[in-house]
């Protein structure tokens, strides 16, 4: 064997490596991840696009991108990276210094459970329902339904919804029943309770309602009855006038009596109780009796006119305060501006002359359109005999 031919092989071998160090400048590069990244130095000539290998979950793709940035090439190659997925390198990695590069998906699923009235949110790697459940142990029994199916595989941002099997009170004749049920609906748990609900019977919730766990169904159980009353009829009062009265004179001619109405109703009961009533007919079996007040309408005489003077109002005791007529004497106050009149009877002296004729208590003096504020009115007074 000729000794110089292994040297030959040597040396050809080592001037391949070092024309393609050289050229290619070659350098393997292992991230703290261990994901292996390949850098070779392009020259002028070389197209500047870049190999991507990517490890996504059990998927392998490979692409070449023109990007500047691993997040433009994945996007562009519609790989889509979501909230809590982890890549290796990172997302904002320039890689147009690369002619290859391994990327690493760890994809991390954002999951939320709605487990009875407990709502849980968490992250996990696992995408089969099943999985995610034995991750978190939850347990489930046969008559448990689950959204979606156990052999599922969950998406981004998905939802797993667990229906229990509920427990359910039944109030029904006076009586409480609970049984077991995974119906959600209220007139199938009545049904499979053996309940029979009558034509007007209802339960509460309404039958189309769905229920939740330890809820209670009330079976509301209709009936009817007729009912008779007999109510008071209230006289009214008629008024009649006589010429043969003076004006403040009244007396009454007949008495009122009242009548009785007879009234048939129309009865609700639910559970027995009485809900509503309604009036299905009524007669009168007495009729009432109207009472007569008659009352006088003949003016009393005038006495003594007094015109020309005036009016002024107090805060007091008394009515009106006279200087003109003796206390007892009734008379009657119009206003000569508004025609308003009203009848008094002097109870008192004032120390006033005139044009000022009669003094009235601040109300009386409104009566006829007198203000407080004015003070005073021009009035005629006339002694009422």
């Amino acid at each position: 064997m000729n000794p110089t031919k292994p040297n030959k092989i040597r040396f050809i071998i080592l001037i391949v490596i070092l024309i393609i160090t050289v050229v290619f400048g070659t350098l393997i590069i292992t991230d703290k991840n261990h994901v292996l990244l390949a850098k070779i130095t392009r020259t002028p000539q070389q197209k500047n696009t870049t190999k991507i290998i990517v490890n996504d979950k059990d998927q392998k793709k490979e692409f070449t991108s023109e990007k500047e940035s691993l997040q433009e090439a994945l996007k562009d190659n519609n790989i889509s990276i979501f909230q809590h997925d982890i890549v290796t390198p990172k997302l904002d990695t320039n890689i147009k210094k690369y002619s290859l590069l391994i990327v690493d998906i760890q994809r991390k699923y954002a999951v939320t459970i709605i487990d009875k009235k407990n709502k849980q949110e968490i992250v996990t790697d696992k995408n089969i329902i099943k999985d995610i459940l034995k991750e978190q142990k939850i347990k489930l029994i046969k008559e448990d339904t689950i959204i979606p199916n156990l052999n599922d595989k969950i998406e981004h941002n998905g939802k797993i919804i667990i229906s229990r099997a509920n427990s359910v009170n039944i109030i029904v004749d006076g009586q409480e029943r609970n049984i077991k049920t995974h119906l959600k609906k209220v007139d199938k748990i009545i049904a499979q309770a053996g309940i029979k609900l009558d034509k007007d019977d209802y339960s509460i919730p309404d039958k189309n309602s769905k229920i939740k766990n330890n809820a209670s169904i009330e079976i509301i159980r209709v009936t009817k009855k007729t009912e008779t009353t007999k109510d008071e009829i209230a006289f009214e009062t008629e008024t009649e006038y006589s010429d043969q009265m003076y004006e403040d004179e009244q007396k009454v001619t007949q008495e009122g009596a009242n009548g009785i109405l007879e009234k048939i109703y129309e009865i609700k009961l639910e559970n027995n109780k009485e809900i509503s009533r309604k009036l299905v007919s009524e007669k009168n079996t007495l009729e009432p009796q109207n009472k007569i007040i008659v009352y006088g309408t003949k003016k009393h005489p005038i006495g003594k006119i007094i015109t020309g003077g005036r009016a002024t109002y107090y805060y007091g005791p008394t009515i009106a305060a006279c200087n003109l007529f003796p206390a007892g004497t009734r008379l009657k106050v119009t206003n000569t501006s508004t025609g308003q009149s009203i009848e008094v009877t002097v109870d008192d002296t004032g120390g006033f002359g005139w044009p000022t004729v009669i003094d009235l208590r601040y109300d009386y003096f409104e009566k006829i359109g007198g203000t407080v504020s004015a003070g005073v009115i021009n009035v005629t007074i006339e002694e009422i005999l």
